[in-house]
């Protein structure tokens, strides 16, 4: 669901390598979940801790960064390594948090290539819309994760979309199976039709 949103800013916005991080709740650090023009070898080798680098600082803070020319910028770690060969051209790094109310998943970034204040500006109001709806996507993800999880220890399902979601799928696989003339609660029982011989 995300990485075709990243290709879409590329297509239509002309805002390049389109990074979502997520900060993981267990280890408290902040992975690739998903990057357009980024080799997947070099996703999975970035790693941010909070407060580390444009990305981590974003995370931390729960507030927007730009920076006009990444060439002017220490904070700019380019763990990617995708912007090692700008030759001289002024590229600009925009960075929104994924968020939920106060609740910080992670963080949605982008380039510019030679992009004016104004210009600028406009990238962060589009990125933050963009960021708030993966933030409502990464939000249920995880909220159905977790369900399956309670189920798969045979407690009785919480309330919510998350709940509702798992209850949803699981009415659906039941009339698939009854439509496929198996019983929900006994499987490979098959329904007898009328006029069907009993024997």
């Amino acid at each position: 669901m995300i990485l075709p949103v990243l290709r879409q800013l590329k297509e239509h916005m002309g805002l390049s390598h389109g990074t979502v991080t997520l900060l993981n709740r267990q280890t408290g650090l902040i992975t690739v979940e998903a990057a357009a023009g980024i080799a997947r070898d070099s996703q999975s080798q970035v790693v941010y801790s909070p407060g580390e680098g444009v990305t981590g600082k974003v995370v931390q803070s729960g507030k927007p960064m730009v920076i006009p020319n990444i060439q002017e910028e220490t904070d700019f770690l380019d763990k990617t390594g995708v912007h090692r060969e700008i030759d001289g051209q002024a590229v600009a790094f925009i960075c929104v948090p994924v968020m939920t109310n106060k609740d910080i998943l992670g963080a949605l970034s982008a380039d510019r290539a030679d992009g004016s204040p104004q210009s600028l500006d406009d990238d962060v109001r589009l990125l933050s819309i963009v960021a708030s709806m993966i933030a409502q996507a990464v939000k249920l993800r995880r909220s159905v994760q977790e369900e399956r999880e309670r189920l798969t220890d045979g407690k009785p399902p919480t309330e919510g979309p998350a709940g509702r979601e798992i209850q949803t799928q699981k009415h659906h696989r039941q009339q698939c199976r009854y439509e496929r003339g198996v019983q929900p609660d006994g499987p490979g029982i098959r329904k007898r039709g009328i006029g069907t011989d009993p024997r």
